[in-house]
């Protein structure tokens, strides 16, 4: 799984200047990824494809910048699904929250408190696509939203829809893969425990 901080440690990227623009890949990571494109170019199959880009991946891997505190923090706040106390956590790094905000921008390229509602925002979507009968009260409580008008208002800035929206939109989106596994669950064979 791709991490957030993914990006600066395998390719040693300015984040922050990276956030919110749109560039060139061979511009921004290098030439490598240009020789990485015209190679997936060249395959045949989708499999081909993805073993060419782990093997570019895992090669990065093995130069890249090693896991810090900064990194530890943004995998805390992705498990507790962005409901963090980022004072607590620069507490616990060991740092002043503005040197803890300013390490954490440079490393994802947004703030600590934007990368809470971020992940936060993302936990809902998961929330109700798991969990279809829950409802968006439920699931706004569940994440420590103030109430559900507190999460509608996050989907908006972050989204630019409200969730049933922005749900139904990713439905669309999705609905060819979401058919497909659909399709592998009801195909494949039940096992039976033999006693």
């Amino acid at each position: 799984m791709f991490q957030p901080d993914g990006l600066r440690r395998l390719f040693s990227l300015p984040m922050e200047e990276l956030a919110d623009t749109a560039g060139d890949g061979h511009a921004v990571v290098g030439a490598h990824i240009s020789q990485v494109w015209q190679a997936l170019g060249n395959l045949a199959s989708f499999e081909l494809r993805l073993r060419l880009v782990n093997e570019f991946l895992l090669h990065q891997a093995a130069l890249s910048v090693a896991a810090n505190g900064i990194s530890k923090v943004i995998s805390h706040v992705v498990r507790a699904s962005g409901r963090s106390d980022m004072g607590e956590l620069a507490h616990q790094a060991g740092l002043s929250v503005r040197h803890f905000t300013r390490l954490f921008l440079q490393q994802t390229g947004v703030s600590p408190k934007r990368f809470a509602r971020i992940v936060r925002f993302q936990a809902a979507l998961e929330n109700k696509a798991l969990s279809a009968r829950k409802s968006w009260t439920e699931i706004a409580v569940d994440l420590g939203y103030y109430d559900q008008m507190h999460m509608i208002h996050d989907f908006e800035q972050l989204a630019g829809a409200s969730p049933k929206q922005m749900l139904a939109h990713l439905e669309t989106v999705f609905v060819e893969p979401i058919s497909r596994f659909d399709q592998m669950q009801l195909t494949r064979p039940v096992s039976r425990m033999q006693g």
